[in-house]
């Protein structure tokens, strides 16, 4: 690792006046309120997500109990509206997430700068050690390039949740097709 910071961090930060205790308290509270926003956009998509797995569960035991071929049909005709909407949402949610933690990173950055500007040192929050470390590591060049590069970092959270979203649509997908083929191969063999 190198202990040099980056160009592209420093630039212009050294022209400034020392930042003041209420400037570095502000920009960490920022930095939560971004991380807080990013957090309520997860649970909310993946409780859209879990929705569409009850209303899957819900399809099927409806399926299951009904008689009636016009019930059967119209469950049919839903589920293939859910395998169709299924991928835009997951899609969708997959940008939501990544423009909130971009916001947080941003965020984070910025904390970062006034820190650095405020020399705190060993004194450091352990996020921000974290993110110096990155910025020293990974070869980026500018502030757009390192807030893009941690947001598809791997170790990081918006991909995990992401993988959790793109899983739980790809099983809702999964579980619809084929209670879809299977009900239609049933009643074919019915007829």
């Amino acid at each position: 690792m190198k202990n040099v910071n980056p160009d592209w961090l420093l630039k212009g930060i050294k022209t400034r006046p020392r930042p003041t205790h209420e400037q570095l308290k502000n920009a960490r509270t920022e930095l939560y309120d971004a991380l807080a926003l990013f957090q309520t956009h997860v649970r909310w998509q993946i409780g859209i997500m879990f929705s569409l797995m009850t209303t899957t569960i819900g399809i099927m035991i409806a399926s299951a109990r009904s008689t009636m071929p016009g019930i059967i049909s119209l469950l049919k005709d839903t589920a293939f509206v859910i395998v169709l909407v299924t991928p835009i949402l997951v899609f969708l949610s997959w940008r939501i997430l990544r423009r909130y933690y971009e916001v947080y990173v941003s965020a984070l950055l910025f904390a970062l700068r006034l820190d650095l500007l405020a020399d705190s040192g060993e004194q450091r929050h352990p996020w921000l050690k974290r993110t110096l470390e990155q910025t020293r590591e990974w070869p980026v060049k500018s502030d757009l390039a390192f807030v893009k590069r941690r947001a598809l970092s791997s170790g990081d959270s918006c991909v995990c949740y992401g993988c959790v979203i793109l899983l739980l649509g790809i099983i809702v997908v999964a579980a619809l097709i084929v209670f879809i083929r299977s009900d239609a191969w049933a009643w074919s063999n019915i007829n």
